[in-house]
């Protein structure tokens, strides 16, 4: 595979699951992802959480499924330590919370690699989940990898009588990938009166955990003071030139005004039921500052939960290239409605089909012998579902992610299972058919599971 090289087009709109779609692209192809997860991955997209208690808001919303115990198991052969913190949440706060995570941890591993090395992510959430998506970055990203917890101070104003402190921010997580990350410091545009009152006097002294500091803001106007004998260098433990004639810089903090009802940006998207604005539509500027300080000019960005594509327009106005992804085709069209104002000669892809990772083997039909020998040989002889070994006419190929769901011919998406289980799955995904033998077969399955493990690791050499 060609790490590094996008196997999609710029400027492309994919419509369907994200998974799915970010399973399909190659390695270290993306410079910078932004994304804003909504709560309720399965209804409404637009929806918005305003109650008082968190437990509440996530128990009527998210549900630990079958499907999710699948995803669980997967993880654990990945990452225990991320497993063991998925466990813990369900004890700290609930199933629900952890079915919540589940399902942004499988997703945030193929972000993870799908970024570049010098690429960051930028994760938006609010007070439901921020404390509880920190730890599950830091486990997929790593640690040292964290750069900022920002702060979105929206000045939202409210007639809330709730006996608590007004909620007027929202949090983003910025993680980098790694030490090679770009960032570029960004300053506001205009200076304060302080800095002007400093730029004219030219320098500035600080007291600092018992050291002394010297910040020279005009590096004559301070020589001068030094030669008529006012102060001398040696007076001080560090001397800091600083140019305040930039502006102020930016920090953790975006104080950027929340986008009213009657905003002009907010009026530009409507929906098909006729309203004006996105329920939880962004300002461009939010976007723009992220873009402008973790990416360079053709470089690509990435929104996995696009909405209203207000991503994918910052990054085009400030020059990036850019692909967004979205369960539905409203995507789409609100970011044709968005451009076309703007832009007249604006175009970009919709795509409904999944990208496929470059160095895959020409495919060959699903069912093709060469194929049926070759899993009989990796799965040893078993059925990848039940995991009770079989003669292999006992064996049919089934795909992993069915077709309905977007699931290639390739044959990392095939795999041998008995006609019994092939029966029962039926159209469901892998992880909802082998969740359902998991609950039917408990501690029977694991101890098969474990053993047909033990047989393949054996033959592969491994033990």
């Amino acid at each position: 595979m060609k790490s590094g090289n996008p196997n999609f087009k710029n400027k492309t709109i994919f419509t369907g699951d994200n998974l799915h779609v970010m399973r399909g692209m190659n390695d270290g192809c993306i410079d910078l992802i932004y994304l804003d997860p909504p709560f309720n991955s399965n209804a409404n997209y637009g929806v918005v959480f305003e109650g008082d208690e968190e437990k509440e808001i996530f128990k009527d919303i998210w549900t630990l499924q079958d499907v999710d115990l699948a995803w669980w198991n997967k993880i654990k052969n990945k990452d225990e330590s991320l497993y063991n913190y998925l466990d813990a949440v369900r004890t700290i706060h609930s199933k629900s919370m952890m079915s919540y995570l589940i399902y942004m941890a499988v997703r945030l591993m193929e972000m993870e690699r799908i970024l570049k090395n010098t690429g960051s992510i930028y994760l938006h959430c609010d007070q439901h989940a921020s404390h509880y998506l920190k730890p599950l970055l830091d486990a997929i990203f790593g640690r040292k990898n964290f750069r900022s917890e920002i702060i979105w101070d929206y000045k939202k104003v409210s007639n809330s009588n709730a006996k608590k402190f007004l909620r007027a921010h929202d949090t983003i997580l910025f993680y980098a990938k790694s030490s090679k990350s770009k960032f570029h410091r960004l300053f506001e545009d205009e200076i304060t009166e302080r800095q002007a009152q400093l730029i004219k006097t030219g320098y500035n002294t600080k007291n600092m955990n018992g050291e002394r500091y010297l910040y020279v803001y005009d590096e004559e106007n301070v020589k001068k003071r030094v030669e008529k004998g006012q102060f001398k260098y040696e007076d001080f433990d560090h001397v800091v030139h600083v140019d305040a004639t930039q502006g102020r810089a930016i920090t953790d903090v975006f104080s950027i005004n929340f986008l009213n009802p009657q905003s002009k940006e907010r009026k530009k998207v409507v929906t098909r039921d006729g309203k004006k604005g996105y329920p939880t539509q962004k300002p461009l500027e939010l976007l723009t500052r992220i873009i402008h300080a973790s990416s360079d000019e053709e470089d690509i960005v990435l929104d996995p939960f696009c909405g209203c594509a207000t991503t994918c327009v910052a990054a085009e106005f400030t020059k990036r290239k850019w692909v967004g992804i979205d369960i539905s085709n409203e995507a789409a069209r609100l970011l044709g409605m968005r451009l076309s104002d703007d832009i007249e000669t604006f175009d970009f892809h919709h795509e409904t089909k999944l990208p496929v990772k470059d160095g895959a083997e020409k495919l060959k039909p699903y069912n093709h012998p060469s194929n049926i020998t070759k899993l009989y040989g990796r799965q040893a002889g078993h059925c990848f579902i039940c995991y009770k070994h079989r003669e292999v006419d006992l064996l049919t190929i089934d795909h992993i992610e069915p077709r309905s769901k977007g699931g290639s011919d390739h044959i990392d998406n095939l795999q041998l299972v008995c006609f019994k289980c092939n029966s029962a799955k039926g159209n469901k995904s892998y992880e909802e058919a082998i969740a359902i033998r998991m609950k039917e077969d408990g501690a029977v399955w694991e101890k098969r599971k474990h053993e047909a493990e033990q047989a393949i690791h054996k033959m592969l050499g491994r033990v």
